[in-house]
């Protein structure tokens, strides 16, 4: 990289729902090589063209078909089966693990292909707010009720005031959502409803009421929500009633066939990366490292994965696009995983220590006794 790659103006406003749409129609699909030989054959210009594509694939487009999409995919459509002819209310989807797991990647390849499947059904739809399926919002930091229904507001794209009490918000995001045709509804970041304090309940409230009183199925995931206000007491009680739970996939050894798991999730990435000499198999053999440095984490095993590609794609030559151990050891990672290879290292040298301390003491000669003295 010689130079620093400004993005510009992308035009893409997620938090609205015709930018978030998009978004999603931009994701879920492999990235198709051209056969070497046309890529041979490219002029300097369609070349630059085609690698500039690539690397706008490595940047926010790699997903893979793993265990969670899998989880969060039965769940809904076994939710939404259960919720057809409802008049409203119904069952939601619960989806909570701790952070870096790939839960919210997950959740938007799945709201993408609901969205696929309608466009199948209504092939003239999504050129209006009548014809929106899906919905993305994140709870704010503040974790109020009306900051909730504030983030519906502006993705629905509804007027309001600041001043607004939260009854009359409530009032028109419920008839924005009836309006809308939503029919599923996803709420992230749910953790945040702790950061409201005594207001944290009432948001938990306001969420469940929602769920109650419109046709869309909800869909609430976050970081470790069972420990929120969202789960606890009586009113919590009600959530836990209504929905029912999308297993995140957990790549401890602490879990069931965890290396064969992770390593059909490495090899996975693997295939979807767009590189011409790195296949499945050339990753497998590295799924045991790969798991030390990570630590499991799904984000982290992406973000070093998609940043070794991108210099492999800015080399120029596509025979020697092969990821190596090598350049995975040398790839910038985020802090969380630095941390855990900094305390894997300590403890490594920790138990080296005491390995050699321990050959130390069983072959030092021993002195004299006392008694010999």
């Amino acid at each position: 990289m010689e130079r620093f790659d400004f993005r510009g103006n992308q035009g893409l406003v997620v938090t609205h729902w015709s930018g978030y749409l998009q978004f999603l129609l931009q994701r879920g699909e492999k990235f198709r090589l051209v056969p070497m030989a046309e890529l041979l054959n490219m002029t300097p210009s369609e070349r630059t063209a085609y690698d500039l594509a690539r690397l706008d694939f490595l940047s926010d487009r790699v997903t893979v078909e793993n265990e969670t999409v899998v989880n969060i995919r039965t769940t809904l459509e076994t939710v939404m089966h259960l919720n057809h002819g409802k008049p409203r209310g119904g069952y939601g989807v619960f989806v909570s693990a701790p952070s870096g797991r790939g839960k919210t990647t997950a959740v938007h390849l799945v709201l993408g292909e609901v969205l696929a499947a309608y466009r199948d059904v209504n092939p003239s739809s999504l050129d209006n707010i009548r014809s929106c399926p899906v919905a993305y919002i994140c709870v704010p930091d503040s974790g109020t009720p009306k900051s909730i229904y504030m983030e519906i507001a502006d993705y629905l794209g509804i007027a309001y005031k600041p001043h607004d009490s939260d009854p009359i918000l409530r009032t028109v995001v419920l008839a924005g959502i009836a309006g809308s045709g939503i029919e599923v509804f996803a709420i992230d970041e749910v953790q945040n409803l702790e950061n409201g304090g005594s207001y944290s309940r009432r948001a938990a409230d306001a969420i469940r009421r929602l769920a109650d009183d419109t046709t869309a199925t909800f869909l609430l995931a976050g970081i470790n929500l069972e420990v929120t206000n969202l789960t606890r007491g009586a009113r919590g009680m009600q959530i836990s009633n209504r929905f029912i739970r999308a297993d995140v996939a957990e790549y401890s050894p602490e879990s069931e066939n965890w290396m064969s798991r992770w390593q059909g999730l490495v090899t996975e990435m693997a295939n979807a990366l767009p590189l011409y000499a790195t296949r499945p198999e050339t990753l497998k053999p590295f799924a045991g490292p790969l798991h030390s440095m990570t630590g499991g984490s799904v984000q982290a095993l992406n973000l070093m994965l998609t940043q070794v590609a991108r210099e492999l794609i800015e080399m120029a030559d596509p025979r020697r696009e092969t990821v190596t151990l090598e350049h995975l050891r040398a790839a910038r990672v985020n802090m969380a995983t630095e941390a855990h290879i900094r305390a894997q290292l300590g403890r490594t040298k920790t138990k080296a220590d005491k390995s050699a301390s321990t050959r130390a003491y069983r072959t030092k000669k021993p002195g004299p006794r006392a008694d010999e003295n």
